[in-house]
């Protein structure tokens, strides 16, 4: 992470920083409206309104990074661009982890790379979480009071984190948690109990929606041109616009 990216976090205001149940579910009904739904009924299912909601005026696919094993058997990030250049593969917005590093399975990654680890599977890492949710502040008036989801089915949730939080609220035909939270560090930084980030975040004012699907080693972003813009063109951050 940048250290401008730090600063700037380190200097929010910790406005009601603890996790708040909301009045109810109601605060997803509109993802679902605008879904598009055709995963699983439509040849073509697997587009980005299948996961992010439709009528955003631009939209992003956000990388999670890979991990390079060092001589002193430590891991080091690395992009999917520095991985698609050892292949010879091409770098384009719809590129998948598996193919530009030779995997043979794109589920389950079988046979790990030989030079490290694949990307995080339906978690956005903290680095790349604490610098988007940075950027997302500045793009809806209400950066204290936005919802999250996170898939209650993560092994390595704290549940007493979440008791603040309304259960088995389906989108996407999963289970998650909901809750409402500010934009701080809180949320995102890695720590015993709390290993993944949030599935679904957006602010009342629905100007953005961050999407990680469980088993997805990217994050979707459907905002702003301007939001994407800004995404796509961060030093730290690797992501096309989809």
């Amino acid at each position: 992470m940048l250290e401008d990216d730090q600063a700037m976090f380190d200097n929010l205001p910790m406005t009601n920083p603890q996790r708040r149940v909301p009045d109810d579910a109601s605060a997803t009904d509109w993802i679902r409206s605008r879904l598009r739904g055709g995963l699983f009924t439509d040849p073509s299912g697997g587009l980005v309104g299948d996961y992010v909601p439709e009528g955003f005026p631009a939209y992003a696919r956000l990388f999670h990074p890979a991990y390079l094993k060092t001589e002193q058997w430590e891991e080091q990030p690395v992009r999917w661009s520095e991985i698609a250049a050892w292949n010879g593969r091409q770098v384009h917005p719809l590129m998948q982890f598996h193919h530009i590093a030779n995997l043979d399975n794109p589920v389950t990654f079988s046979g790990e790379p030989d030079w490290g680890n694949s990307p995080c599977l339906g978690s956005l890492p903290p680095d790349e979480a604490l610098i988007l949710a940075t950027l997302l502040r500045d793009f809806t008036i209400e950066p204290n009071n936005c919802y999250f989801c996170i898939w209650q089915g993560w092994g390595s949730l704290d549940l007493n984190l979440y008791q603040h939080s309304i259960r088995g609220v389906e989108l996407h035909w999963t289970d998650f948690l909901l809750f409402q939270a500010s934009l701080t560090p809180e949320l995102f930084i890695d720590k015993p109990g709390l290993r993944v980030s949030p599935n679904y975040w957006w602010p009342p004012d629905r100007a953005w929606c961050v999407v990680t699907e469980i088993e997805f080693t990217e994050t979707l972003i459907g905002g702003s041109a301007e939001l994407i813009r800004r995404i796509t063109s961060h030093p730290v951050l690797e992501a096309l616009p989809v």
